[in-house]
């Protein structure tokens, strides 16, 4: 649900990081946590962030790297091949799409010139 939400909030609905997942799920709804330790990586969190770093490194350099055929804050049975294929499949969804779209503006632009009787 958590992820639905930030997808949602998203331009093009796209994933949140995971570190955008640690912080999410880390704070209650007023943004506020329960323990000054997870207060304290949320912090971290942000200031890395601020430095340029990049979510994927941001996220790698509090918690180490994930462990072989382990993907933190998805869930049990998620895979980085599974979320691969994910990507995958939503980059060849959006390619249709647009196809879609050319081949639809390319017909109408030639019905605008024919008449009908």
């Amino acid at each position: 649900m958590v992820r639905a939400e930030l997808r949602a909030k998203k331009e093009n609905n796209e994933e949140p990081s995971q570190a955008e997942m640690f912080v999410a799920t880390r704070t209650n709804k007023k943004g506020e946590t329960l323990h000054s330790s997870t207060q304290e990586m949320i912090d971290h969190v942000k200031v890395l962030k601020e430095s340029g770093h990049s979510d994927d490194e941001t996220f790698e350099a509090l918690f180490g790297k994930e462990r072989h055929g382990r993907v933190r804050l998805y869930g049990r049975g998620v895979t980085k091949t599974s979320l691969k294929k994910d990507k995958e499949i939503e980059q060849l969804k959006l390619k249709h799409q647009e196809e879609i779209l050319t081949v639809k503006n390319s017909f109408d632009t030639r019905m605008d010139g024919i008449q009908l009787c």
